[in-house]
């Protein structure tokens, strides 16, 4: 809720500290999420290389959204046609 500030202010600090702790129990969903946090530098401080290893330990209990990300990040640049389909990744 406070990541996307539903029921209240939107406060990117203190979801990412919520994420963080949840991560810490191996909690798939969190890890994704700190994984996007992090990428971004959301609610602190940006860093890819461990966007990436919090993709990873999600992506290994199963998580597909970290899945996922972990493709893009491995083929960062999407071809797309004049409609805005995807058509292809260059990978990397």
């Amino acid at each position: 809720m406070l990541s996307e500030g539903e029921g209240g202010a939107q406060d990117d600090v203190a979801a990412r500290a919520l994420f963080e702790k949840a991560a810490a129990q191996n909690h798939a969903g969190a890890l994704e999420r700190m994984g996007a946090f992090t990428q971004t530098g959301r609610g602190g401080p940006k860093d890819a290389d461990a966007a990436k290893a919090y993709y990873e330990r999600a992506a290994a209990l199963g998580d597909e959204s970290a899945k996922k990300a972990l493709e893009r990040i491995r083929c960062p640049y999407a071809i797309k046609d004049k409609r805005g389909n995807l058509v292809t990744t260059l990978c990397f």
